[in-house]
């Protein structure tokens, strides 16, 4: 199954991107983030659940969560905030499966039941209203979590190597590179992290930079 996104309406192919079909429509906002819960997340499966970010109008300002526990056939209105959400991911925290939200106010938290409110994860003790572009989550065959977040501001990557809890990021460089979005890429026992740099005008650009993972050591290629 695959999801994308295109200015209000969320889209669904059952058929891996042969066909498509409109499955969500969120009128007067605009898609940004659209992230299905990652069955290597989780020690029990969760199928069928999704989360949306949208960018309210300019008239209401900042963002809205959307939820579907079945693949996008209903939808339930989440958290409305009042700045911006870039992107979304999803961990899982005492088997509750929870989102992670990369805004420009910050890295929030948001647990997936009744009465949920979000909190501020802290990067950065010395920033504490660094906002951030990207947040990406990678799970190994140990269930050991990573989380990494790409600042705004040129700011540079941070990674946590124990699930993004407070105060567990680490600064791994890039400082004055435009990183605007992070993937995690598993190639048979390894793990890389790659940080994707934006360019303006007609610059060619830097493309991508990667970061292999070795638990709390540090990257040995530099």
């Amino acid at each position: 199954t695959w999801y994308a996104g295109a200015d209000d309406t969320v889209f669904r192919s059952t058929n891996d991107a042969d066909g498509w079909e409109s499955v969500g429509h969120f009128t007067g906002e605009k898609i940004v983030s659209v992230k299905s819960f990652p069955k290597e997340a989780s020690t029990q499966r969760r199928p069928g659940l999704l989360a949306v970010a949208t960018q309210l109008s300019e008239a209401e300002g900042g963002s809205a969560l959307h939820i579907s526990q079945d693949c996008g056939e209903t939808w339930k209105i989440g958290l409305r905030t009042t700045f911006l959400v870039s992107e979304l991911a999803w961990v899982e925290r005492e088997y509750v499966p929870v989102l992670l939200l990369a805004t420009e106010k910050g890295l929030y938290e948001l647990a997936l039941h009744e009465g949920a409110q979000p909190f501020q994860v802290l990067v950065d003790p010395k920033q504490t209203s660094l906002g951030f572009f990207s947040v990406a989550v990678s799970t190994d065959v140990w269930g050991g979590t990573c989380v990494a977040v790409a600042a705004r501001g040129d700011q540079g990557v941070y990674l946590s190597d124990e699930a993004g809890k407070p105060e567990t990021f680490r600064h791994i460089g890039l400082q004055k590179e435009m990183v605007r979005r992070l993937v995690f890429h598993h190639y048979a026992p390894h793990r890389y992290l790659w940080a994707c740099v934006a360019a303006i005008g007609d610059d060619a650009g830097k493309g991508c930079y990667r970061w292999k993972l070795t638990g709390a050591e540090e990257n040995p290629e530099g």
